[in-house]
């Protein structure tokens, strides 16, 4: 396996939310609406990681015990790239899959297991107070979804 500095892709292994599509612009009608919240409880009844998203968590697993830096998904950073929360350097401690429960519905989620997690200012317009106030608890490690991930970076 071909070794990578960076990865990224974590929105393969983000489930269908049960509200269907996002509408950045206008307003759909009651018609459209029930279209895209159908359409989307369709997708969410399949739903299982795919091939990119295994291929994510064997690349991850290779992170164990090294420091990387990591930046939390922000839907809206595809727009506004200069306001996404600030990424944070930590140690990755253990890389595992496990089932969560979402809406009634069991999935197999990958989640990272790391400790001494410093935020990176890196000088944009965001940040990330909910996960800041985690990193002032008397917490040894923190466990986060890594469909919550925007993109990875391996440090060693």
């Amino acid at each position: 396996m071909e070794d990578h500095n960076e990865i990224t892709g974590f929105s393969s292994w983000l489930i269908s939310s049960g509200e269907g599509v996002i509408y950045l612009e206008g307003v759909p009608t009651a018609e459209e609406r029930a279209k895209n919240l159908q359409r989307t409880a369709e997708i969410r009844k399949t739903w299982k990681p795919d091939d990119e998203a295994i291929d994510i968590y064997k690349r991850m697993k290779l992170l164990e015990g090294k420091q990387i830096t990591i930046q939390l998904w922000d839907n809206l950073m595809e727009l506004c790239p200069d306001e996404g929360p600030f990424p944070f350097l930590c140690e990755v401690i253990n890389v595992f899959i496990k089932r969560v429960e979402s809406e009634g519905k069991e999935f197999e989620q990958l989640f990272v297991e790391f400790k001494n997690p410093v935020v990176i200012d890196n000088g944009n317009k965001g940040d990330n107070p909910i996960f800041e106030s985690n990193l002032n608890s008397p917490k040894e490690t923190f466990i986060y979804n890594c469909s919550r991930f925007y993109f990875v970076s391996c440090l060693n």
